[in-house]
């Protein structure tokens, strides 16, 4: 499913660039980027907090009934929230001027989030039909994008078509979930406080990570220009689709994790981990000049060099997030992971000013900085698991 949700975006990037054209293009990844910090704020961190608790509780169907019902309460009233947030930034966002339909439309990965709950089956540890319904709605997307964009003005066609198949990967979604004999039912506000409270630190951590991780690209599209957010957008696309394996194993393996505390376990994932993302980062520091001329045909040397930089992160998110999501959350440590999280956001906006206020900024710096983040961040990881005797 994490493949195909990277890979059809890959393979419709070189056309939706050369018929949108690479300023409009970026405009689109502008307003994802937008709606991306929604996304976060609908999400909320159930990823990981309701995923833990529907793994503990996978057998009981009354208590799964009541994690699916408040979560998804809490998530509509949160995507109610995002709305009216949104509508506020379209109005004093100079690029939304104009484009406020594109941004509306975008939100379609808010409502996404709340009718498609794969923290329910990654919980259960059963993702098949998930991932064959995923599939067949992302192989329509990409016939529709072929069949029916064809100029630049056909450009909102690419978040309603997006809207069209999350709409329809939801239902199939939720009639599974009622196959499972899981119900919807109205829950109290002490049970919905619960989920709410429970949930609150990981949506910290996952706002303050979303936060530098989009900032990349609405900082680019302030400072320079939205074809340089586009050509950022293919870099981290590629380098993504390598850091694939790595997300995957995180998200098998979360579950157990949280049963079976196995420190020996997670060391055995983590060093075998960093020697297959080292060989990634290898493969394609030597292949990006190959690469890149298929998706792009402007900045190629800015592009190159700007994957090439992004690939450091491979190793680097992979060993870091196996601290935070396979020791540190699992042992308790919510709070740790989180605040952890901060301080590298911290560091990415001061890394940010100084460059901007006394040196240069420019769209490689930008880049570097993001490296540099994610390192503070692995290094910030380990001296707490050491320190708290976890590693």
């Amino acid at each position: 499913m994490h493949i195909f949700s990277i890979a059809i975006p890959l393979l419709t990037f070189p056309y939706l660039v050369k018929t949108l054209g690479q300023e409009t293009y970026g405009l689109v990844i502008f307003a994802q980027a937008v709606v991306g910090y929604l996304a976060v704020f609908t999400g909320f961190g159930f990823g990981l907090s309701a995923t833990k608790l529907v793994s503990i509780n996978r057998h009981d169907t009354n208590k799964l009934s009541e994690i699916f019902s408040s979560v998804t309460t809490i998530k509509i009233f949160l995507l109610s929230v995002s709305i009216i947030i949104l509508y506020v930034i379209t109005h004093f966002l100079p690029q939304a001027k104009g484009y406020e339909d594109l941004f509306y439309l975008s939100l379609w990965f808010c409502f996404y989030d709340i009718i498609f709950p794969g923290w329910y089956f990654q919980g259960i540890e059963n993702m098949k039909w998930i991932t064959y319904i995923s599939l067949i709605m992302r192989i329509i997307f990409l016939i529709l994008i072929f069949l029916f964009i064809k100029n630049e003005s056909d450009y909102l066609l690419v978040p309603i078509f997006n809207g069209i198949g999350a709409l329809i990967s939801g239902v199939f979604a939720l009639f599974i979930i009622r196959k499972d004999k899981i119900k919807f039912i109205f829950q109290p506000m002490k049970v919905l406080r619960f989920y709410f409270f429970d949930a609150i630190t990981i949506f910290y951590s996952e706002l303050l990570k979303n936060i530098y991780k989009s900032s990349n690209k609405i900082i680019i599209g302030v400072f320079f220009s939205m074809s340089y957010v586009a050509l950022f957008d293919i870099g981290e696309k590629i380098v993504n689709l390598l850091k694939l394996p790595q997300v995957i194993l995180n998200q098998v393996v979360f579950p157990k994790a949280n049963m079976q505390n196995d420190s020996k376990f997670v060391k055995k994932i983590f060093l075998t981990s960093f020697v297959v993302n080292m060989l990634f980062l290898i493969i394609l520091c030597l292949s990006a000049h190959t690469i890149l001329p298929f998706f792009i045909e402007s900045e190629i040397e800015n592009g190159v060099l700007g994957i090439i930089l992004l690939s450091l992160t491979i190793p680097i998110v992979a060993s870091s997030d196996i601290l935070g999501l396979l020791v540190l959350i699992p042992n308790g440590h919510n709070k740790v992971f989180t605040s952890n999280i901060f301080i590298a956001v911290l560091f990415y906006f001061f890394m940010v000013f100084q460059l901007w206020y006394f040196l240069d900024l420019t769209y490689l710096n930008i880049i570097i900085i993001t490296v540099l983040t994610e390192l503070f961040l692995f290094i910030y990881n380990y001296i707490k698991c050491k320190k708290l005797n976890l590693w």
